[in-house]
């Protein structure tokens, strides 16, 4: 994936295809409007293995819409039910890191993701 702090986004393949996703504000407004649920509690339940296909399908499509936002593009970003069948296709579980990641840069401030990030690079090196 790459990151872009300077914009706020970051890259995800789904199925082959790489989006762009911008989980700004207006990103998290979709999230929240679609599932029903706030970024805050989503990103609990994920973080606990509760699996969700609204969950983490709503955050990706969230994070691409945001983009699409940005760019004033509303081709840029396929349907809900699309991006749910490309996610299907993959698997929801390859998905969960992608979802977990829009949500957090959503809700954490960047410095801090970037912190989490680097403690997770250090724990996997002394594995």
């Amino acid at each position: 994936m790459n990151d872009n702090p300077y914009k706020g986004t970051f890259d995800a393949e789904i199925a082959g295809e790489t989006y762009s996703l911008r989980p700004s504000f207006d990103a998290l407004i979709e999230f929240e409007e679609l599932t029903g649920v706030s970024a805050n509690i989503a990103c609990e339940r994920l973080g606990k293995g509760e699996l969700s296909a609204k969950i983490i399908v709503g955050a990706i499509w969230a994070g691409i819409q945001g983009e699409a936002f940005a760019r004033n593009d509303k081709s840029y970003c396929p349907g809900y039910r699309v991006i749910g069948e490309l996610i299907r296709r993959d698997g929801m579980a390859k998905a969960l890191k992608v979802a977990i990641k829009v949500l957090m840069y959503g809700i954490i401030p960047h410095d801090e993701v970037c912190r989490i990030e680097e403690g997770a690079k250090t724990e996997s090196k002394k594995q």
